[in-house]
């Protein structure tokens, strides 16, 4: 708070007289978030939506002539964002009110008509309309943060002024969650103060996407249907989860608190997500059993390919739900033909007369998909697609073609459904069902590990929610404790059965090896880095420096050669004719979108007119030294080389892909390494790799840690390259270099503040370098590369992980190929970038290539 303000504060509250101690406070505390928002309106302007052509201040402290005229320009409400029909028509009639000049004019209407006093009615709409203009903006890590505790506390008072009634809840809470704050203490206040605190509940659960919001309203018969039914429409419990829901909901009585005239579309709303849930799962059995006790009518609308959207009466008030375009159809089918009910199937599917052309349809994306110069979209197009809903359809396609193969066994290659789904299938879905009728019909061995990457992620989306990442946990467990504690009738019976059913489905989908599920970086214990062969040493007090946020290397010297291509120079220093520099590269630390490279070391003896080959330090960026541009500590001591440091250690449990939150966990300043140019030269078995680089390489060492060095194997190897040996070597040859060009860097220790985009630097580069890969000598024996390449195993990868910070090595599985062996694709990452590679043969016996798809973090 501002010194002025603040006297104003305690003058105002001596000229009322004589105040208790709490009054005293609370008017000190009221001048202060008048400050705040006073500061914000001064020092800020946000904008009122993409729709805006100009920009405005704090919205709270806009006249009503300018906040009219700001809401006039804000866009439609979002769908996504789950509106009550009854909020659309209020917020629909207080848009076209706000046209006739005044909010008095806008809400007196709806005043009347909801039971509401008008000045209530208006300051609600107001709060609105400033919540809309606001947005993220109002929310605690806005730029009008300083502004949300005074906007918090002017809809509670607005709320309490409209006596709490279940409307103005809902609108209060929708003005809350337009800052997208789910912990926002104001819904909690809102609760506390209301008369009916399970009324309240209910009417947050519908005012928000915020599932606590509504736990206490689950004990009551009369207002739970509504929050169960919340839950699953704005996707916080789905899935395996949402299964004792269902049963609670479709048992007798569960739709009591429904109009009757809306419980049949309820029914079928309810029997579509049981079963596309249980299919969903991989529990083939389950959802045909539920699917066969369904009456003859509802069996028929769950089949249908379309359930339209509808509005059903729930615990006295109105539910939207949307459409459903999503044909339960081939699904089942895929359940009875691993039941071996094939002869069902077919009849199921036979009823699906969109499923007529899809032969067609695939054999013309196949063809397309080996152009080497259509765009993507045109082959799309050329196919009869349009631009809406492709994924689906090609899916569907890809999915009958598969149950064709399944019922008639013809023994047909399936490669071309492989392909076609890795080219054209932009989500990758972890759909149990469809999964086991892949894996059960995809039976040549080259197939095996792209089955065992679909079950293991098939069976981490089955893992009870002890089970999962922390980030899951924290949103899942808060919820299934509310549902444990809400009485709801034959819970604990359901939730027994239910992860019955769990436990035997991932069974099923577990890796036949054992491999466990795949740890997230910050479920990793932290990785520190091996000892550095150079001692820290402590600066002298008259050299250390303060901290430069963001240091600029010195000129390049005058007269100096450049360094090679590949290294950014970073300092330098001479003495007489010996003159060095320090650089930073990833020629041996791949850096994706994490890492900074690492340091080396050029020396010159002839005063910089010519270097020699640079020196690997095995100091890696952030591993834990970071060296600044400028230091007093002079660079050279003899044949010695003093290198200022910082130790800021990366703390690789932050590690993320995209990197949005890198951190370090340990610092320290003023020291320095000494690095005698002796030790960074030694190359003690004369093969052109110092000891140093042969070390970080792990190449001193012994398998399984050391890796294969591509073409070492060539004297033993036929005269003539096997085909896949010329595939995997012209895919190499494309990716080498890592792409780092197309990294961008994240910042470390990133202020909360910041905005996107804040201190993104680009990768180092690294085209030079050799390309680290992950795979076994098998892999790539006998491949003739123009550049050196080094294959890793699981153990030499986990080894590499101390040397620098998330080493990453290029992913390469085998090239799945067509049984005639002219058509194959390959699938590559290197963790943060990866994409897919199609090659084909020409008559001529000669090979082209396509990038099938593409993606980046």
């Amino acid at each position: 708070m501002r010194p002025w303000l603040l006297g104003l504060a305690f003058v105002a509250a001596a000229a009322a007289g004589p105040l208790s101690l709490r009054a005293q406070e609370d008017l000190a505390a009221a001048a202060a978030r008048d400050a705040a928002s006073a500061a914000a309106e001064a020092d800020y302007a946000v904008s009122a939506g993409s729709s805006l052509d100009r920009r405005i201040s704090n919205p709270m402290k806009l006249s009503e002539r300018k906040l009219l005229a700001a809401a006039a320009k804000l866009d439609p409400l979002e769908s996504y964002r789950s509106y009550t029909p009854e909020f659309i028509a209020w917020n629909d009639e207080l848009m076209r009110g706000i046209k006739r000049g005044s909010l008095a004019a806008a809400t007196a209407g709806m005043a009347a008509r909801l039971g509401i006093p008008e000045a209530a009615m208006q300051a609600l709409s107001r709060d609105w309309l400033i919540a809309r203009i606001g947005n993220y903006d109002l929310g605690k890590d806005g730029e009008l943060a300083p502004v949300r505790p005074a906007f918090t506390d002017q809809v509670l008072r607005d709320v309490a002024a409209a006596g709490h009634a279940p409307f103005t809840i809902e609108i209060a809470a929708r003005a809350l969650d337009e800052g997208g704050d789910c912990d926002d203490p104001g819904y909690t206040a809102i609760q506390s103060a209301a008369p009916d605190k399970p009324l309240a509940a209910w009417a947050m659960a519908r005012g928000s996407v915020c599932p606590a919001l509504g736990f206490a309203a689950l004990a009551s018969p009369d207002r739970r249907t509504t929050v169960l039914l919340r839950l699953m429409l704005t996707g916080d419990v789905k899935g395996l989860d949402a299964l004792p829901i269902l049963e609670v909901l479709r048992a007798p009585g569960g739709l009591a608190a429904a109009a009757a005239a809306d419980t049949p579309r309820l029914r079928v709303w309810l029997a579509r997500n049981q079963i596309d849930s249980l299919l969903g799962a991989g529990m083939g059995s389950e959802a045909l059993a539920r699917f066969d006790a369904l009456d003859p009518g509802l069996r028929s609308e769950v089949l249908s390919p379309v359930a339209p959207a509808f509005i059903a009466a729930v615990d006295g008030a109105r539910l939207a739900f949307d459409e459903d375009r999503q044909s339960l159809r081939l699904r089942l089918a895929a359940a009875l033909v691993l039941g071996a009910r094939g002869s069902e199937a077919e009849v199921l599917l036979a009823g699906d007369h969109a499923l007529a052309d899809s032969p067609k349809l695939l054999d013309c994306l196949y063809a397309a998909q080996s152009q080497p110069t259509s765009p993507k979209s045109g082959k799309d197009q050329a196919c009869g697609l349009g631009k809406g809903d492709n994924d689906r359809k090609i899916s569907d396609a890809i999915t009958f073609a598969y149950l064709r193969e399944a019922i008639s066994k013809a023994g047909t290659d399936l490669y071309p459904l492989v392909e076609l789904s890795a080219g054209y299938l932009r989500n990758n879905t972890a759909d149990g069902i469809l999964i086991a009728l892949r894996c059960h019909e995809l039976a040549e061995p080259q197939y095996a590990a792209q089955c065992r990457e679909d079950r293991r992620r098939a069976a981490d989306s089955l893992r009870a929610a002890k089970d999962r990442d922390r980030y899951q946990r924290k949103e899942a467990e808060p919820i299934l404790a509310a549902l444990g504690n809400a009485g709801l009738p034959g819970w604990d019976s359901i939730m027994a059965r239910n992860e019955a059913l769990r436990a035997a489905t991932l069974a099923a989908f577990a890796d036949p090896d054992g491999e466990p599920r795949k740890a997230f970086w910050s479920e990793r214990p932290p990785v520190d880095p091996d000892p550095s062969p150079f001692p820290e040493k402590p600066l002298a007090p008259q050299l250390r420096s303060s901290p430069q946020p963001e240091p600029v290397p010195p000129p390049w010297p005058l007269g100096w050669a450049q360094l090679p291509a590949g290294f950014d120079p970073l300092r330098t220093g001479k003495a007489g004719t010996l003159a060095v520099a320090v650089s930073t590269s990833s020629r041996l630390d791949p850096s994706g979108e994490v890492g900074r490279g690492a340091y080396w070391v050029h020396v010159s003896r002839d005063g910089g007119k010519t270097w020699q080959a640079p020196l690997y330090t095995g100091l890696a960026a952030y591993f834990p030294y970071v060296v600044p541009a400028q230091s007093k500590l002079q660079l050279l001591d003899g044949e010695t080389i003093r290198l200022e440091v910082t130790v800021d250690l990366l703390d690789t449990r932050s590690i993320t892909y995209p990197p949005v939150g890198l951190r370090t966990r340990r610092t320290a300043r003023d020291l320095y390494l000494e690095l005698p140019l002796a030790a960074l030269e030694a190359d003690s078995d004369g093969d052109g790799l110092t000891n140093i680089a042969a070390k970080h390489l792990l190449m001193d060492q012994a398998a399984p840690l050391k890796p294969f060095v591509v073409g070492s194997d060539l004297p033993s190897c036929p005269a003539s390259t096997p085909p896949a040996a010329e595939l995997r070597a012209r895919l190499l040859q494309r990716l080498v270099g890592g792409r780092q060009e197309a990294a961008v860097l994240e910042p470390i220790n990133r202020p909360k503040d910041a905005l996107l985009g804040f201190d993104w630097a680009k990768s180092p580069d690294a085209k030079t370098g050799p390309l680290f890969i992950k795979g076994t000598a098998a892999d790539f024996a006998c491949i003739r590369l123009p550049f050196p390449a080094l294959v890793y195993s699981d153990a030499g990868e986990q080894a590499l992980q101390r040397k620098s910070p998330d080493f990453r090595l290029l992913e390469l599985p085998p090239i799945i190929m067509n049984r005639a062996g002219t058509r194959g694709f390959a699938v590559w990452s290197f963790g943060w970038t990866g994409g897919t590679t199609l090659f084909v043969q020409g008559p001529d016996g000669g090979w082209h290539s396509v990038e099938l798809s593409s993606w980046i973090t």
